[in-house]
């Protein structure tokens, strides 16, 4: 792992503008020559066998589950190339914590020979997953108490499904497309405000050319069930996960990721309830998905970078209170697309100009991942810092976003070394 410090922190602290960094430096196209490449699915419940907190809304007041509606899951892909390989779980969790990331990698990183920047834990920010999992005080209003019992189970439960797609590890062919979704998300700050409608999908084929698996990105908040339900459930992301992999058939693999969604709600097709509601919207982000996958081509050779800096979090009263002085920020190179891993909840002010800015560089398409690594709350613009409102408050970090980007570019070459594994 290359940890890496700018020479002038302060005009680096940001974490997205870092982000933008670590990504531009790290691009390059992909060569003919580049090893082939393997691809392994695993998956494991994280749906307790009792009572729980569930995280997402303070307003539960950390009352426990009351039963399960549908089940909450980790899901693992492992991509393999040469001597590199990334590691990558995605939770149905409000958020992750660096303590879970740090856990998770003691307990399967060097039995899973990967290198600590390529091992990614990911939230789908599911606000009616298992809470208690956050040792933070200001956490566990959102989260419930603290359950060290929940703790170790979802660990164990996520080191499992690594291994599985360990297991499974096979030669595949990958691919990446992007397509456009309107109409299921909107804006929750402004009406008619910004929206970021791409959808990203990498698809994994078999060595035939016949789909096996695919991850989505996409941006937008998994709250169509509301503070009031208190059963266990993966919101429409787990929909949309049953919806593709019924279309993929059995062996099918299907995850779905979080973009810039800070301040980006769902917009439902309809329904009479609102686990319906969240049903049709998982389907309709699902279809959509999949005719991005039927025009996505697929290559057996796979370029595959990784980087991880460890990062100071800006000093803002909020920050000095309630986080830790440091980060992680990560990014994954696959073929040409670039994908920034967020440690928190970027809105669409930041992320749309980021992934301009990433294009103009040099990668063909730009994902945010949100929800990496750690949870730093909300990343808004200045004006949106002033404006205020839930968003702004829960932005621990400061307004400095914007301008932490225009500084981070005018100082590309203070990094001496190329990024990557």
């Amino acid at each position: 792992m290359r940890l890496s410090h700018p020479s002038r922190p302060s005009l680096l602290a940001c974490v997205a503008g870092l982000v933008v960094l670590a990504l531009l430096a790290g691009v390059r196209p992909l060569r003919a020559d580049e090893p082939q490449l393997r691809v392994g699915f695993g998956v494991a419940d994280i749906t307790p066998d009792r009572p729980v907190p569930l995280g997402g809304y303070g307003e539960r007041l950390g009352k426990v589950s009351t039963g399960v509606h549908d089940p909450v899951r980790a899901r693992a892909l492992l991509i393999s190339s040469g001597d590199r390989k990334l590691a990558w779980v995605v939770v149905d969790l409000v958020g992750v914590s660096r303590k879970v990331r740090q856990d998770l990698y003691a307990l399967v990183g060097e039995e899973l020979g990967v290198r600590p920047e390529g091992f990614v834990v990911s939230a789908t920010h599911d606000h009616s997953g298992p809470g208690g999992l956050a040792r933070e005080l200001h956490w566990q209003l959102a989260m419930g108490p603290y359950d060290p019992r929940l703790y170790r189970f979802v660990l164990d439960r996520c080191a499992e499904a690594l291994r599985a797609a360990e297991r499974d590890l096979a030669p595949a062919r990958l691919g990446l497309g992007v397509g456009r979704l309107e109409g299921r998300s909107r804006n929750r700050r402004i009406h008619d405000g910004p929206i970021d409608p791409q959808l990203g999908v990498l698809r994994v084929d078999r060595p035939d050319g016949t789909p096996r698996g695919v991850l989505v990105n996409f941006a937008a908040h998994p709250t169509v069930l509301g503070g009031g339900n208190l059963l266990v459930s993966a919101d429409w992301p787990g929909a949309c996960c049953d919806a593709l992999e019924a279309r993929l058939g059995p062996g099918g693999h299907a995850i779905f990721t979080n973009a810039d969604e800070g301040d980006q709600a769902p917009s439902t097709p309809g329904g009479a309830t609102d686990f319906e509601r969240m049903k049709a919207q998982g389907e309709a982000v699902a279809a959509e998905a999949w005719k991005v996958l039927q025009g996505t081509t697929t290559t057996d050779h796979a370029l595959l970078q990784c980087a991880l800096a460890e990062l100071r979090i800006p000093r803002t009263l909020k920050s000095t209170v309630l986080l830790p002085r440091t980060t992680l920020v990560q990014t994954v190179q696959l073929q040409e697309t670039v994908l920034a891993m967020v440690p928190g909840e970027m809105c669409v002010g930041l992320g749309l100009p980021l992934k301009e800015k990433l294009r103009a560089h040099g990668a063909a398409h730009a994902w945010i991942i949100g929800l990496s690594n750690d949870h730093l709350g909300y990343f808004t613009t200045p004006e949106m810092y002033k404006t205020g409102g839930y968003e702004a408050d829960m932005s621990f970090c400061g307004p400095t976003m914007g301008r932490a980007f225009e500084r981070t570019f005018e100082r590309i070459f203070h990094f001496e070394e190329p990024w990557g594994m």
